[in-house]
């Protein structure tokens, strides 16, 4: 064998293995490639604790306490990330007044006037230390997000504090006779770190139990402890032992509105990326002409001298850019489609916040439509208020009324009382429409009685409040040149 022949052998040999080697190159690459999209479509999308599928599936079947957790997870992390929900939560829980008074509930049980007027007097301050008109807005802002609210009342001589217990330790355990919920929370779940925040019943049963003291029939499984009367839960499910969050429903949608919103943002910033390519120089049978290590030397030569938002290519191939459809604009639009979507199936009307169209009947019909929810809620708050009044011996012969007023209601009620005390109406009716808590309102009454205020703030004098003795329009007998029946000269 001839060294031409040998020569031959070494070239055929390299060909063959750079030929291998390229399909290798080619083979791993393309799997590479189709194994990527996945990770290209969760780069596009957000990152997220729970995934569509997680959602939906519990979904399925929302009354297990661990579907009720996920769901419950996921609209906490969106109340705070995705701004419809959030909105949508601030507008139900604040769309209330909360305005309110107090009836007694026997009169007979009033000795005179001023035991009913002292007696009137302590429950309003007690209702004061409650302060309703503020915590009734997170409780209700709670109750909404969750599903289900677990509360504690602990009181002090000056003062009292509603404490929100973890819905996630709690479960509904029954009702009393009053038909409040009662409820049993996870004793062994509360850690030492965290057991400063709870009332000093849950404290105590935590200390005996840590220390061996507690009896095994002071608790449910030897795990729940059940609170006194002085806890109460709340859930949208009247006979549910766990809540669903109300906008559980909306999640799909949200997350499908939050990865078209990424993808039109992706693909603004693809409309707005340019590409520089160079040819790597071939000849004619396909061999590259430079040194591989020359290649990479050029290429990151222009790469480093272009500014942001340009990138660079070194290939022997040709790229041309492959447009599918207008995207962008379908993008636009299925975002539309979604947050039209999620309107429907929340009830609320998509022109409540920030429409394109103008204020209608329809937008007013809805506002009323969307009280109803917080109505109930107000209604479960006033029953637990109420019942408050009843067990304690000061204030058990009183009970809170509410107005039913809203944002969008207060001043035609406020109107319509006002026209109502011509005829007969409610004076505390109408301070509370007017914002005032019972304790100022009475405040109020009894302050401006005292200073007789009535009698130093006079109408101004016009001619419908002054006497015809001398005094304002003279009549039309003491003017004898008056042609008119208002007293004027036709002349004039």
């Amino acid at each position: 064998m001839n060294d031409e022949m040998i020569e031959m052998s070494k070239k055929d040999r390299d060909k063959l293995i750079a030929n291998a080697m390229r399909g290798m190159y080619v083979s791993n690459n393309l799997n590479a490639g189709i194994n990527s999209v996945d990770k290209v479509f969760k780069s596009i999308g957000r990152a997220r604790t729970q995934s569509k599928d997680s959602i939906r599936n519990a979904l399925k079947d929302p009354t297990t306490e661990a579907n009720i957790k996920v769901l419950q997870n996921a609209v906490a992390i969106y109340k705070n990330s995705n701004g419809l929900l959030k909105q949508f939560i601030n507008y139900l829980s604040n769309i209330l007044t909360n305005d309110h008074f107090i009836v007694p509930i026997d009169m007979t049980k009033f000795k005179n006037k001023e035991d009913m007027w002292k007696k009137e007097l302590e429950t309003a301050k007690y209702l004061e230390m409650l302060k309703i008109k503020k915590n009734f807005i997170w409780m209700m802002e709670e109750l909404i997000t969750f599903g289900e609210l677990y509360i504690y009342r602990d009181e002090y001589k000056d003062s009292i504090n509603i404490v929100k217990i973890p819905q996630n330790l709690c479960y509904i355990c029954g009702k009393d006779y009053n038909m409040l919920n009662k409820f049993a929370i996870d004793i062994g779940s509360i850690t030492k770190k965290s057991l400063g925040y709870y009332p000093k019943e849950i404290q105590d049963v935590w200390l005996r139990k840590s220390e061996g003291r507690l009896k095994k029939d002071e608790l449910i499984d030897n795990k729940y402890y059940v609170v006194s009367d002085k806890g109460v839960a709340f859930t949208l499910d009247e006979w549910g032992m766990k809540g669903v969050p109300y906008f559980a429903h909306i999640l799909d949608y949200l997350m499908t509105l939050e990865d078209i919103e990424d993808l039109d943002t992706n693909s603004a910033v693809t409309d707005n990326f340019k590409l520089i390519q160079q040819l790597v120089p071939m000849d004619d049978k396909g061999n590259i002409l430079i040194d591989h290590e020359a290649v990479g030397i050029y290429h990151e030569n222009v790469k480093n001298a272009v500014p942001n938002g340009i990138g660079v290519v070194t290939s022997p191939m040709k790229i041309n850019g492959v447009f599918l459809t207008d995207s962008k604009l379908k993008n636009l639009d299925y975002a539309t489609k979604i947050k039209k979507s999620i309107y429907d199936v929340t009830g609320f009307n998509d022109d409540l916040f920030n429409g394109s169209k103008s204020s209608n009947e329809a937008i007013a019909m809805g506002s009323v439509v969307d009280t109803l929810l917080p109505l109930k809620i107000q209604s479960m708050f006033e029953a637990w208020i109420n019942e408050v009044l009843k067990k304690n011996s000061k204030t058990k012969n009183w009970k809170v009324v509410f107005c039913k007023s809203t944002e969008y209601n207060n001043l035609n009620l406020v109107k319509n009382e006002r026209e109502n005390l011509a005829v007969y109406g409610s004076k505390k009716k109408y301070l509370a429409l007017q914002g005032y808590t019972p304790l100022e309102a009475l405040n109020i009454v009894l302050n401006e009685e005292m200073l007789d205020i009535g009698s130093k703030m006079l109408p101004m004098q016009t001619s419908h409040t002054l006497s015809s003795d001398g005094v304002g329009r003279p009549s039309n007998s003491d003017n004898p040149d008056s042609k008119t029946s208002t007293g004027e000269s036709e002349s004039e």
